[in-house]
């Protein structure tokens, strides 16, 4: 039996002026620290203290410019050290030391020689989703098509990073949206999110060399299968419980996180309801019995932001019953 919770009637937590596609909520328990990003406005926002303080806690913004003249920034990664976190962005994984307008990148996607022997391919790429190794050693990210140009799955791809050996090895070549990466609690298995294909791939995963083996994939979550009232319910941003081996998953243009039993296949236990005026869910993470959760507006162009709640952050109470902790593993960056 499928558990459904009605957040519908909640209002947004915090709206950003000129929101366009926020994403790669995270939470850090060591400061009590939210922080998300602004793909298209390629910003990376925080707030400190925001289980006690809540939307009055000390916000922090940066804003990201690369070699571009424009910059993407797909996501964040907490680090050993609490005032630094790095992010996905156009060129590469970057270092912000939050509080400050203080940024640089520390390995560049050029390094992964796939990728440095067709700079065109390059140049058309922008970093998505991606998490950290348990161990703190890696970094797995999916690069993307950038919004200027069509999604090609020939262009898609994951790349593992090791910032203290300046390394980026290709793991995963040709899938158009890479999006969240997730381990289940005993690190047996990782799970790739297939955006465009609707779907959530399971592959064993060998902690000892931090690799994963990609011709043993099973199509584990069928996304169409669970919201056949929407033409394209796509996986996005998720959270992984794992504790309780629970996979929340923000589905794209449906208004609803959904969670999976990752022990079984295709096994959706709950169903978490946003208000219909934001479909665009985006990401979503734990913080204790709290669930945070990004969403999109409706225009993410250079048009006029449209109207409305999308771009918002929620937060909705009591989802979970859970201890705190944080929605990442720390990165080792020395």
């Amino acid at each position: 039996m499928v558990v459904v919770k009605d957040y519908s009637q909640v209002m947004p937590f915090r709206h950003e002026d000129g929101a366009r596609l926020s994403e790669g909520v995270t939470y850090d328990i060591r400061n009590d620290r939210l922080l998300w990003v602004d793909i298209y406005n390629s910003e990376i926002h925080a707030i400190d203290n925001v289980s006690r303080d809540g939307r009055e806690g000390r916000h922090m913004k940066i804003k990201i410019k690369g070699s571009q003249g424009r910059d993407s920034v797909g996501v964040v990664f907490l680090t050993t050290d609490p005032q630094i976190v790095l992010f996905g962005g156009k060129d590469g994984i970057g270092r912000w030391v939050v509080g400050t307008y203080e940024w640089d990148y520390v390995v560049r996607y050029d390094a992964c020689p796939e990728l440095a022997c067709d700079p065109e391919r390059l140049k058309r790429l922008r970093p998505n989703d991606g998490n950290t190794t348990r161990d703190g050693k890696y970094i797995l990210i999916g690069l993307m098509n950038d919004f200027n140009y069509d999604v090609k799955e020939v262009d898609g791809c994951i790349v593992r990073i090791s910032i203290v050996n300046g390394t980026v090895d290709m793991i995963w070549d040709q899938i158009a949206i890479a999006n969240a990466v997730h381990w289940d609690r005993d690190e047996n298995y990782v799970f790739i999110t297939d955006s465009l294909q609707h779907t959530i791939w399971r592959c064993p995963w060998d902690r000892k060399t931090d690799s994963l083996d990609k011709h043993k994939r099973q199509e584990w979550i069928d996304f169409k299968s669970h919201n056949k009232g929407f033409d394209s319910p796509e996986p996005d941003g998720s959270d992984m419980d794992i504790k309780h081996n629970l996979l929340y998953v923000s589905v794209w243009s449906t208004h609803r996180v959904q969670v999976y039993d990752i022990t079984k296949e295709n096994k959706l236990v709950q169903e978490i309801i946003l208000p219909v005026t934001t479909p665009r869910g985006s990401c979503c993470c734990l913080a204790g019995s709290d669930l945070y959760v990004t969403t999109a507006n409706n225009e993410i162009s250079d048009e006029p932001v449209q109207k409305g709640q999308g771009g918002s952050l929620f937060r909705l109470l009591c989802v979970a019953d859970n201890e705190p902790t944080s929605s990442k593993a720390y990165l080792q960056i020395k």
